[in-house]
């Protein structure tokens, strides 16, 4: 009872804090903008409804998808005045249950479902990625998954695909904007948006605090992480006038977002986190100072797992269980595995007791923990920033932090695609052999040259600064603790019309670039860089 006052009591503050947007826009639709909440949150939702609104008044008509009726969510959009709805489960019919049958008969296996195609969309990705983050499991296992929920899945799955095609028929110059673009059914309509040469765009939250950041989708770059930054964008980087200023301010922002505990702030990740020196570390862990460190930064496992890019194991769960193996066999190096602050989080350890999935691997892989391998839990006070000035190397498959260390001169292994591998600067590997070979000899490998460091600070800069919009029009606050606000993160924006609303910074950029027909048809970030 108390759960629903407090979402009534959202709901009626939202309502007066947008009155001034309620006014519809008179000029005529010329163009569609579908809103994808296949995926949705509260935040993505009041986020989207804004966005829907300046977009109106562009002279888009606004369509909203949802899986099916979603009477709360959508009182937040007709607050504003949007109010075309539509819903997957009014196309059950066009999903006939002899097609969804053949199809369970065909996933023998998970390979075999990875693999599974509809209409040219690779609905078997979508589907395992949402089954492991819904099960939080390291690896996918069809074989044991319940047949009547994987039905409903694949119904829903083809479903999402008829309902596209159906709205992308009956509009022209239709346009896309995702929060979530990569869990099933999310995942079909975007892959078949970018079949048909749609505008695709994604929103979501920068890694800077109060900062929006976007991602343009095209068919060459679909399997790329959001933070990636385009061939076209990085070119203009290395060339920029400032590049020198610009890779001493991504180390001077670095140190600073750590120091001040804001970096990723909306995942609150540096709270109760100190920076300790390179002794302090050694005398912490009991490590061996006369051995190099190499920093194994482990991957949430059931976390967009199979749509960016391409592994050389089949799930960050495998990438890790070898890793550990090989890292044994290397005496000659201190192992430390940094399992993800974010764990804490999203499976709440602190009040469950429990311990994160890479920790059961551990104690599952390992009777006794090797001498030479030591863990950072998800709870511990070690700042990642303490590891910059001294680590020797570090491995991932496309983390973050990869970025990070290679600013520093640290060499990053990597054992995936799609985010900043093959851009200069990280050592990359094209199979397990070829990977665990590095590995083996990984004391041998040298800090890397200044080129290089160069490369990865541009890179970075981009990445992680040049594309974050400061937020003036939106602004999001996270980790609320407010005993009546619904989420832990709300949306606050100034009550005024939509004609001012548009000039604000980041609504004016975003819109601008969003509604630029040239850029719509390339894969050119949104650079918030003055030239």
């Amino acid at each position: 009872m108390f759960n629903y006052v407090k979402s009534l009591y959202d709901l009626i503050k939202w309502y007066f804090r947008t009155s001034k947007l309620r006014v519809r826009s008179k000029r005529n639709s010329t163009k569609t903008v579908i809103f994808s909440e296949l995926n949705s949150s509260l935040v993505s939702v009041k986020v989207n409804t804004i966005y829907a609104k300046c977009l109106e008044y562009y002279g888009y008509r606004v369509l909203v998808i949802f899986k099916h009726k979603q009477l709360f969510y959508e009182q937040y959009y007709k607050c504003l005045g949007v109010n075309e709805f539509i819903y997957l489960d009014n196309n059950k019919t066009l999903a006939k249950n002899k097609i969804i049958d053949s199809i369970v008969k065909k996933t023998r296996n998970s390979d075999d479902f990875l693999k599974l195609e509809i209409e040219g969309i690779n609905i078997g990705k979508w589907l395992a990625s949402r089954i492991v983050r819904e099960q939080k499991v390291g690896e996918l296992n069809i074989e044991n998954f319940d047949k009547v929920k994987l039905t409903e899945y694949i119904r829903e799955s083809i479903n999402a695909i008829s309902t596209i095609k159906t709205i992308l028929k009956n509009n022209n110059n239709c346009s896309i904007i995702f929060n979530e673009r990569g869990y099933s059914p999310s995942g079909e309509v975007f892959e078949h948006c970018l079949k048909n040469k749609i505008n695709t765009v994604q929103w979501f939250g920068s890694p800077l605090d109060m900062h929006h950041s976007y991602k343009r989708y095209i068919e060459k770059n679909k399997n790329f992480h959001p933070l990636s930054l385009s061939q076209d964008s990085f070119e203009d980087l290395m060339n920029h006038k400032n590049v020198d200023m610009m890779g001493n301010n991504i180390i001077e922002h670095l140190r600073l977002q750590y120091e001040t505990k804001k970096w990723f702030n909306r995942q609150n990740l540096e709270k109760n986190k100190k920076i300790y020196s390179k002794k302090e570390i050694i005398s912490k862990l009991k490590l061996n100072p006369k051995k190099k460190i190499g920093v194994i930064f482990s991957h949430i496992m059931y976390d967009a797992t199979f749509f960016y890019g391409v592994s050389i194991f089949k799930n960050y769960r495998e990438w890790l269980t070898e890793t550990l193996k090989y890292a044994q066999k290397n005496k000659k190096v201190n192992w430390i595995l940094k399992i993800h602050p974010a764990n804490k989080w999203r499976n709440d350890l602190e009040s469950k007791n429990e311990k994160s999935l890479e920790e059961v691997l551990v104690n599952d892989l390992f009777k006794k923990l090797p001498k030479n391998i030591f863990i950072l839990g998800a709870d511990t006070d070690v700042s990642t920033y303490s590891l910059f000035k001294f680590v020797d190397f570090g491995l991932t498959v496309r983390g973050t932090v990869g970025c990070e260390l290679a600013c520093f001169g640290i060499p990053v292994f990597t054992a995936g695609t799609g985010r900043y591998s093959h851009q200069g600067f990280t050592i990359d590997s094209n199979n397990k052999k070829d990977y665990e070979r590095k590995i083996r000899h990984i004391h041998n490998y040298t800090k890397l040259t200044k080129k290089k460091i160069t490369r990865a600070r541009i890179y970075s800069y981009g990445s992680l600064i040049a594309r974050s919009i400061p937020m003036d029009g939106i602004k999001i606050k996270y980790n609320l603790k407010n005993f009546m606000d619904v989420y832990h993160t709300d949306i606050f924006i100034k009550n005024i019309s939509v004609k001012e609303l548009v000039k604000r910074k980041d609504l004016g950029l975003f819109l601008n670039w969003f509604d630029n027909e040239n850029l719509s048809k390339t894969d050119k970030d949104l650079m918030y860089l003055k030239k």
